[in-house]
């Protein structure tokens, strides 16, 4: 079974809307494979937006964008707030990775959206 890391040391706060989007929604916590757990927990995620959410690929290339500028600004945030450079459990970069990958591969294969 998979523990969460303690990071109390290095100042994670889950409840600080900023290291919560960082760490993918805490997937990120995992003390073992944080970004294969946060590209799975992207994976759902992708799911639920397309089938729930967006309506059309121009709002969902939108939202990846939003992510993009709100991402930068969420990682830097909570690498500063760790004081950590480059930490494993910032896993958003894996959401945005597979979310464009995702993006693209509809595209390419002509699913219906």
């Amino acid at each position: 079974m998979y523990e969460f890391k303690c990071f109390i040391q290095k100042k994670i706060q889950i409840s600080n809307p900023w290291h919560l989007l960082a760490t993918g929604l805490g997937s990120g916590l995992y003390s073992r494979m944080p970004g294969t757990i946060g590209s799975i927990v992207a994976i759902l995620i992708w799911h639920e937006l397309i089938l729930f959410v967006f309506q059309s690929r121009s709002s969902l290339l939108v939202f990846i964008l939003l992510t993009i500028l709100v991402g930068i600004d969420a990682c830097d945030k909570t690498a500063r707030d760790t004081q950590s450079l480059d930490p494993g459990f910032i896993v958003l970069d894996e959401f945005i990775g597979m979310w464009i990958t995702f993006f693209f591969f509809q595209q390419i294969i002509g699913m219906r959206f």
